[in-house]
């Protein structure tokens, strides 16, 4: 469907950005010469892009900071545009078309969590979440970012919240 190659094109987008910030900020030679021969040349990063972030980028000091750009920049090297860049989160989301096909649910750890060895990079970083949000919130192609009370509960939640609205 049109919709899901929107949000592919979306998801594409974001883990290119995301790549492009973890490169910039290692700045090895390996990393100019892969910027320079991929098709990533001319793409912001996401923390150039996302505005409390962008304009303290070259302010590296600690004083110079305040706690939200300290926090903004932190969940962004922790998160998508880290090395591991979320790739669990990223392969195990699940998108859940909404009415009309104009917009659409991210469905994060649609399993019940990753293993172990998997967590840093999935859904369960709280880093990963948030700058996905952030990303989001910065592509030409998304108008609104909301978050939903989760479908699924477990059954005793659910129960429990049933039994409570009669």
């Amino acid at each position: 469907s049109e919709l899901l190659e929107v949000v592919n094109n979306i998801m594409g987008d974001i883990q290119d950005m995301a790549e492009i910030g973890y490169l910039r900020r290692d700045g090895s030679e390996y990393e100019d010469n892969l910027l320079r021969e991929e098709s990533l040349n001319n793409i912001p990063a996401i923390s150039e892009i996302f505005s409390i972030t962008a304009s303290n980028l070259k302010n590296t000091s600690e004083e110079g900071r305040n706690s939200r750009v300290e926090f903004w920049r932190r969940t962004f090297v922790q998160g998508i545009e880290s090395e591991h860049g979320c790739s669990e989160m990223f392969s195990t989301l699940f998108v859940k078309p909404r009415a009309g096909y104009y917009s659409f649910d991210l469905v994060l750890n649609p399993i019940d969590g990753p293993p172990p060895k998997d967590f840093e990079s999935s859904a369960s970083n709280t880093n990963c979440v948030t700058s996905l949000l952030a990303a989001l919130s910065v592509h030409p192609h998304v108008l609104s970012v909301k978050a939903n009370f989760p479908i699924y509960h477990g059954w005793n939640i659910a129960q429990k919240l049933d039994s409570n609205r009669s």
